[in-house]
């Protein structure tokens, strides 16, 4: 099982991992495009398309688009067999850092700070074009005894030998532990202050600002609501516009703030130096 993880958007190049993965499902092999899109512009929208004609067409893959909570993403990395990050250009990948954090390999593009992040990471695999990530990805398929790490003298991973496993099963508790709340069919973390006390996500203030509407055109005045209604009609083509996009915006925002918080929540405690969860 390949997976691909994360915000859907043209520069991640997920379309590449499925053309790339072409083939593949007559072995027994499957991908799996997981994430929501960050914004809604028409090349976002495009580039989605595009993933839903992919998956029409390409026997074994899957496309799963919508809101990924912190517990799921983490579920959907330990199920997956090799992370694919096919970007086209990016300077760090979170992704990677979760799939070293549970023993996947990765199979990945060489941009950005990729190769750096990824040097000492067994198993790890950088592609410079599609072919290559072709290749790596068949390899992948078909590496017991073979493919890119044997040929690289690199013995393969065991994901998780009986202390991995155990860590594995302290860091679910911890990400079941995190208290969440719903709100309006998102997730909303709250974080854990260094007292124990449930604290409110750095993403509240943003909810709490609400959609921006127009005022009710009405007056008591005699006459002014009906010179208000005419006026909210002649220049609702330019004012509506505006203001939706207004309330995408503060949606992306939210959206984006909420997906770093447990990243940021998970990154180890430096100056305790215990290595604890913060």
């Amino acid at each position: 099982m390949f997976l691909c993880i994360g915000f859907v958007q043209p520069h991640k190049g997920f379309d590449r991992a499925v053309r790339a993965f072409d083939g593949l499902a007559a072995h027994g092999a499957r991908i799996d495009i997981v994430g929501s899109t960050r914004l809604e512009d028409p090349r976002t929208a495009d580039h989605v398309e595009e993933l839903r004609r992919l998956e029409r067409t390409t026997e074994g893959c899957h496309l799963h688009l919508g809101f990924v909570s912190d517990e799921a993403f983490d579920r959907w990395i330990v199920a997956a067999d090799t992370i694919v990050l096919p970007y086209r250009h990016i300077w760090s990948s979170s992704v990677a850092e979760r799939a070293a954090l549970y023993g996947r390999p990765v199979i990945a593009t060489r941009v950005g700070g990729l190769a750096h992040q990824l040097e000492e990471m067994p198993g790890a695999v950088l592609v410079d074009d599609n072919a290559g990530l072709a290749i790596a990805m068949a390899e992948a398929v078909g590496s017991s005894g073979s493919g890119p790490t044997a040929a690289a003298g690199i013995a393969p991973a065991d994901p998780w030998p009986v202390e991995g496993a155990v860590e594995r099963n302290r860091l679910q508790d911890e990400v079941r532990a995190r208290a969440t709340t719903t709100r309006g069919g998102r997730t909303v973390i709250r974080a854990q202050s260094s007292g124990g006390r449930s604290v409110a996500a750095p993403s509240a203030p943003l909810r709490r600002l609400g959609p921006l509407t127009r005022p009710a055109p009405v007056s008591a005045r005699p006459g002014v609501s009906a010179v208000k209604k005419l006026i909210r009609r002649v220049v609702a083509w330019e004012i509506d516009p505006l203001a939706e996009q207004l309330n995408r915006l503060q949606r992306a925002t939210t959206e984006a703030v909420e997906s770093q918080t447990e990243l940021i929540l998970d990154e180890p405690d430096r100056d305790a130096g215990s290595g604890d969860p913060a």
